[in-house]
This record gives C-alpha cells, structure tokens and sequence, in this order.
C-alpha cells in the first residue's frame, strides 16, 4: 500500500511512456503532458489529431510516468531540457521542419520558454497557468513545505470535472510544487522573448488557471500572430474531456493551417 491509501496497482497504473503517430502530412506537432502528468494525458488530443493527418509524438517529461517519488528529484532545467529532445527526436523521427508544439497546463508554459530557443513554428497553449487560482498562498505553502520533504494528496474543487484525473498522480511531492511555480515565474517574466506564432486555449470553467492568464499571455508575448480561444465546457475542467476534444482539434487544425499560409 502507497501513500494516502493508494494501492500498489494503482500506483502501477501511473507508469507511461513516450508515444508517437505517423501522419500523412510533413507537419508535426510534439505534445507536452502537464505537471504530475503522463503522456496517456494527452493521447486522445494526440489520437484525433493523428486522424487529421499530422505526425504526433508525446513525449515524457522528466519525474512524471513513474512513481511520484521520482518527482521530487525533477528540476525545471530537466523539462527545458526535454523538449529540446523532444524537438530532436519529432525532427529526425518524421522528417520533416514543419514542427509545432502543443503544451497543456505546465507544458504550455514550458513550450513558451523552449520557443525563445527552439525553432518551433507555432506554438499552442492549454490552460498554461501565468497565475493560478489562489496563487499567493499556493506559492507560499509550496515553498514552505518543501523544505520538510513532505508530500501532498491531490484536492479538487466541488463540481470538476474528474474524468481524466486518472491521467496524472494523484499525490506529488511539495518540492516538485515549488519546482512547478519556478516554471511559471519564469515563462512570465521571459514572455517579451516569445515571438513565434500562438494559440492561446483555456477552457471558460478552467478550475486551475486564472482568468487572465490567456491576456496576460497575449498582452506579453512579442508574436505577430498571437490568437486567443475560449473553450466551452460541461464542468470545471482544466483538462480536455472526450465530449470537447474535437473542439480544440478544430481550432488547433485552423492555427497550425493559418501559419503555414503565413509561411508561404
């Protein structure tokens, strides 16, 4: 028996790997799973989009897809590093220099900081956090904790939506919530740097991720093309649920189409 009551097959059941899809298309796109997450987060964004002809791969971010435990021992410099490799691996994988990359939550925000080094052509952000609700005290008790080792059962607010929650540990250490906020402190404050195309997605019930991050975003970046798209949903969601996945395929479909005729 794991932590807070978690058996060991469910702890078991938290283990992931990278995945990717060969499209028909020469474009691609590399989808970053969120903080505690694991690449089956994202698969079915990454499925339906396979089906629209586009390469996928879903890379793992350092720490995550194992045991939470391997957490705590993640830096941010670590998930930098990892969508470099990530843009290496779609690069020679499909052949092809037409890659974009989609992050959702904390991978948006680390998409945003691996545009300023990396050549993505576009880049699209899911409900990527520039504040979180409550983010003072947030910060604050991320920031004392760590210093205990101590780790922290997932809490979520009355109504969300839990359909996806699977997809993620459901316990984290308190070090790697810390690490998480150094993440969004430094995608805020290097925003100016940002100059690629973007897509600014967040769903209008996002229980996670303030209001105004998607403006705070806008207002920041220096990209000429810098689109923002509110997304409807049942519940609070600050995940993708199945019912409205099609909906961001769409707009996803008509950002990376608007780019490339930008390019021409």
């Amino acid at each position: 028996m794991g932590k807070f009551g978690f058996s060991d097959e469910t702890i078991a059941s938290w283990q992931d790997d990278e995945k990717f899809f060969l499209g028909k298309k020469d474009i691609a796109v590399v989808i970053f799973h969120g903080w505690s997450g694991f690449p089956r987060q994202m698969g079915l964004l990454g499925e339906v989009l396979n089906e629209k002809g586009y390469s996928v791969y879903l890379p793992r971010l350092t720490g995550h897809g194992r045991t939470p435990e391997e957490l705590e021992t993640a830096k941010m410099d670590n998930w930098i590093s990892d969508c470099q490799k990530a843009f290496d691996f779609a690069k020679k994988k499909f052949k092809t220099e037409k890659i974009f990359a989609i992050g959702f939550s904390l991978g948006g925000n680390l998409a945003l900081i691996s545009s300023q080094s990396i050549p993505w052509m576009g880049v699209v952000s899911i409900g990527s956090p520039m504040k979180i609700k409550n983010d003072f005290w947030a910060r604050l008790a991320a920031q004392i904790t760590s210093w205990f080792n101590l780790y922290f059962k997932k809490r979520y607010p009355k109504g969300a939506d839990l359909t996806n929650c699977c997809y993620s540990y459901q316990y984290f250490p308190a070090k790697s919530a810390r690490e998480s906020f150094r993440v969004i402190t430094k995608s805020r404050k290097t925003l100016s740097l940002v100059q690629v195309p973007l897509l600014i997605m967040q769903a209008k019930a996002d229980y996670l991720s303030s209001a105004d991050s998607p403006d705070i975003i806008q207002r920041g970046v220096a990209s000429n093309v810098k689109l923002i798209r509110w997304m409807n949903s049942d519940n609070q969601s600050h995940l993708i649920s199945r019912e409205r996945v099609d909906d961001y395929v769409f707009s996803i479909d008509n950002f990376i189409k608007l780019v490339l005729r930008k390019k021409q």
